[in-house]
């Protein structure tokens, strides 16, 4: 009988690994990103926007820019979506003749973190959501630069 038991929760656990498996792209909501953010530590002179949009159940368009009066100074366009069963936060600035890939390394129900040792700068990509605040941060061993957006 215990070999019936046992038979029956390795049959069990097995089965809840392969759905899991077959699953993983969607047991990752990077809903709280949405929306439409000013950065509220911006340069003087300056304003950083960035949005977020959901295209689909797995992938999830952002796009940011910062304005010096009426001139748009700086446009990033960011697309965080599976790739070969990892999420990958990919950007592109216009310069940029392809994306640069992070990988996502860490993942809380209102956080991320993205790396890419290759990267010269920035190596680490973190992004935290509390209530109207999302908080960003690009760094590497030796500099980090801190985001503060607020919703509109």
């Amino acid at each position: 009988m215990l070999a019936g038991i046992l038979l029956l929760s390795c049959q069990s656990n097995t089965a809840d690994k392969s759905e899991k498996k077959s699953t993983s792209k969607n047991l990752y909501s990077f809903d709280f990103l949405l929306g439409d953010w000013k950065r509220t530590n911006e340069e003087k002179g300056k304003t950083t926007y960035e949005s977020w949009k959901k295209h689909n159940d797995s992938t999830y368009i952002g796009k940011s820019y910062t304005m010096l009066g009426k001139d748009t100074v700086f446009c990033e366009k960011a697309i965080l979506s599976p790739i070969n069963s990892k999420w990958v936060y990919q950007v592109k600035t216009n310069d940029d003749p392809e994306t640069t890939n992070f990988e996502l390394m860490e993942y809380g129900p209102e956080s991320f973190i993205c790396e890419n040792l290759n990267n010269s700068f920035p190596t680490l990509i973190k992004y935290e959501r509390t209530n109207d605040i999302l908080e960003a941060e690009i760094s590497n061993e030796e500099t980090s630069i801190p985001f503060y957006f607020t919703s509109l």
